[in-house]
């Protein structure tokens, strides 16, 4: 499965932007308690935007950077420190647009 990101997002400032980028197989690995993989889920659109929503606000905390491979293949990093909102949605490649 192959599903296309869209975050968009609002700084301090007002500045408004929005990146792009394709997620292919996303999946959820299940460790046990030594850390060894018990088995992987794939991710459903909702699963994936959730899952990435969770990653944002943790990094947002820890004050880390989002770094993602755009749709351009440029390599893009948002400090989270400064953003005020973000809307985040995941399509499925081959939905209806």
């Amino acid at each position: 499965m192959e599903f296309k990101m869209t975050l968009d997002y609002t700084l301090e400032n007002s500045y408004r932007a929005v990146i792009r980028w394709t997620e292919k197989n996303p999946r959820l690995e299940q460790k046990d308690k030594d850390g060894n993989v018990v088995r992987e889920i794939e991710l459903t659109a909702n699963e994936l935007t959730a899952a990435f929503a969770k990653r944002i606000d943790r990094l947002k905390t820890d004050g880390e950077p989002l770094v993602l491979l755009d749709s351009n293949s440029t390599l893009q990093s948002l400090y989270l420190d400064k953003v005020v909102s973000f809307s985040l949605s995941a399509k499925e490649v081959g939905e209806d647009e």
